[in-house]
Order: C-alpha cells, then structure tokens, then sequence
C-alpha cells in the first residue's frame, strides 16, 4: 500500500496517526509537531546510526552555551529516534532499553535550562515537555513502524518513494 499525500509533513503525520492509534498513546499538538520536525531532519541523516551519543554528550559539556546547544540537541534528538525506531540498537550495543530515553531526556533537560537561562522560555517549556514525555513519543514511533497496514509506507518513506499530490 503506497500513501498518498500533499506533503511530507502529512506523511509523518500520518505515520504518528498509525501509531498513537496502534499504542493507545495521544500526543498533543506540540509532541507531535516536535516529533515531525525531528522525522523529517533526522531520518536522512546516514551518520545516525554511527553516532557515539554518550562521547557526543560529554563533548558538548566543554563547549561554549551555543555550541553545546546544538549538540546537546542533535543527541537527544538522535537518542529519540533510535528509542522509537530502532530500539532493538541498544540490545546490540549492550545497553539497557532506557539508554536512549534517559539520554535523550538528559539532554532535553539541560537543553531546556539553557533556554531559561538566555530568556527563551518558550523553547525552555517545549523541550521540559518533550523530555517528560520521550518514552511516550518513542512509544508512538515504535507502534508507527511495526504498524502492519503501514509498514510499506514507512519504508517508501526512510527510501524517498513516496508519491506526493
């Protein structure tokens, strides 16, 4: 079954759909539009899956508030990804199946208080809140994925052989 849509954006909410339907789990607005943008911005990425996320967080606590920033959030959004659609990664590299959520709820925290700090509260909220409820939103994707009247969707998807209106 291929999807039809009008836009990427409408494909990964689909695939939310599928997956918040499959698990009993609603996100609000603001889980879902995080968890789209992240979809879209990191399953494109090929260095993913080779990401060393613990390294890449200690780095980021010897960098300057902006440089660590953006690194505290490519690994909590790295580590939210791999939670919700490759968690069977963490058996491999034998960690416990929390390493991700705890890692990508690490980053978010410190990532929020960062933002409290400079004044941007907004975000500061937005990521206390994604932080709260990663598992959840990494419930969602892994139902997503394993969802059977989606699975060839998603798989056009990760391909780029998704037909667009």
């Amino acid at each position: 079954m291929l999807m039809l849509a009008n836009t990427q954006v409408e494909l990964w909410k689909n695939f939310l759909e599928a997956g918040q339907i499959s698990s009993g789990v609603k996100l609000t607005e603001n889980q879902e539009a995080y968890t789209v943008f992240l979809l879209q911005r990191f399953l494109r990425r090929t260095e993913l899956m080779g990401m060393v996320l613990a390294i890449q967080y200690l780095e980021s606590l010897l960098e300057t508030r902006t440089k660590r920033s953006v690194l505290l959030s490519d690994t909590a959004d790295a580590s939210l990804i791999l939670a919700g659609l490759y968690p069977e990664r963490a058996r491999r590299l034998h960690v416990s199946d929390y390493y991700f959520i705890t890692m990508c709820k690490q980053c978010l925290e410190e990532l929020s208080s960062i933002c409290f700090e400079i004044k941007r509260n907004g975000e500061a909220e937005l990521y206390k809140e994604i932080s709260r409820t990663a598992e959840d939103i990494a419930i969602v994707m892994c139902h997503a994925k394993n969802a059977d009247t989606k699975s060839d969707d998603f798989r056009n998807m990760l391909h780029g052989k998704v037909l667009l209106n």
